[in-house]
């Protein structure tokens, strides 16, 4: 089989907000593995994340993506012309099953609003439309190697292009954490579903945003 990779090239790793390049790939293995037949994304922001989505799924396969933002309205309908996929304008904590078409979900992916509670919000009401081996991927749960010799902030807290850097806090000397939601929300399905496991895909030995994966554990049948 020839996997169509072209995309990716679109991708970069020294970025803020979007998956990262090795991230986007990482997600497209996990689609080809699957094969899902419904993915329920929370943040399209510029489209990153549904367009390799898109370029992962199976002809049969659809793509519902939620956000705020008109902006995001205007890109979907720009650049995404796809019959698999339906962009929602909505906040990810007002779902309701009818904006899936009633389906059951394969695969949800959260990178929205970085909120613990709206995701918890979000999360009880998705949770009885999960299938049975169902994934869950929360993105941003890493944190950032502070010595990392190509770090893209400077001393004074600053992206190295002058955005402000983002509200969060350092777990140690060498670690800052970003987007302490969404660690807080994985944290707390820890606590109050343990049924779903979890695995991380962190690193502090490259610049990497992080991503966590769940799964309800299933005794497998023999």
């Amino acid at each position: 089989m020839q996997y169509d990779l072209k995309h990716l090239t679109d991708f970069e790793e020294k970025v803020i907000g979007p998956i990262q390049s090795d991230e986007a790939l990482l997600i497209y293995s996990l689609v080809q593995v699957i094969r899902p037949e419904v993915i329920l994304e929370f943040g399209f922001a510029k489209g990153h994340s549904s367009r390799n989505f898109l370029a992962a799924m199976s002809k049969n396969c659809k793509l519902y993506s939620f956000d705020i933002k008109k902006e995001s309205e205007d890109i979907a309908k720009t650049i995404i012309k796809d019959n698999r996929f339906k962009f929602i304008l909505k906040g990810q904590e007002d779902f309701i099953p009818s904006d899936i078409d009633n389906n059951l979900i394969d695969i949800t992916f959260f990178d929205a609003s970085h909120n613990t509670d709206l995701n918890i919000i979000t999360f009880r009401k998705i949770k009885d439309y999960i299938k049975k081996n169902g994934v869950i991927l929360v993105h941003d749960t890493g944190s950032w190697n502070n010595n990392y010799n190509e770090k893209v902030r400077n001393t004074e807290g600053y992206y190295v292009n002058g955005y402000p850097f983002p509200k969060g806090y350092f777990l140690n000397k060498d670690e800052y954490i970003h987007q302490q939601g969404e660690r807080k929300f994985v944290n707390f399905l820890r606590e109050n579903y343990p049924e779903f496991h979890q695995i991380h895909f962190h690193s502090t030995n490259t610049f990497r945003h992080g991503l966590t994966m769940l799964q309800k554990s299933e005794k497998l049948e023999i």
